[in-house]
């Protein structure tokens, strides 16, 4: 019998650029677990050994090289605008419908480390974020 791995999906990006809206749009019905951004519960998640998504500022490699070895595919999927204004734009939105607030100040702050921890990560994260911006994941 050939068992389906589990899926890990990491969706980041920086404050207000759209994850949640996309992971309720697009990933909710397929992978119902979305985990939060703390890292106890993503391992713990691992060793349930079943589907989930989590979404964070950065892609953690760590928890991406743990669900490997732990025999889930994963996926990393990101999320931004064109710019921080736009992101600030989505949080006052929220904020007005009761949604979950931040400091407005942050976000620009959150926007440039996307920039400079893409720019750092490792060569294959790299290769797999040029092969989504050209639509060929």
């Amino acid at each position: 019998m050939n068992e389906l791995r589990p899926l890990l999906v990491v969706i980041a990006g920086p404050m207000g650029a759209g994850k949640t809206t996309f992971y309720d749009a697009h990933l909710k019905e397929a992978v119902p677990v979305l985990v939060p951004p703390v890292p106890h519960q993503r391992e713990a998640k691992l060793r349930e050994h079943r589907s989930f998504a989590v979404e964070d500022l950065v892609v953690d490699t760590e928890l991406l090289e743990n669900a490997t070895d732990a025999g889930y595919a994963t996926k990393v999927i990101f999320i931004s605008t064109e710019d921080p204004n736009l992101n600030i734009g989505r949080i006052l939105i929220r904020m007005s419908r009761g949604g979950q607030s931040v400091p407005l100040n942050t976000i620009p702050e959150s926007y440039d480390e996307l920039v400079k921890v893409t720019h750092s990560s490792p060569e294959w994260l790299k290769r797999a974020f040029a092969r989504e911006l050209a639509g060929e994941a």
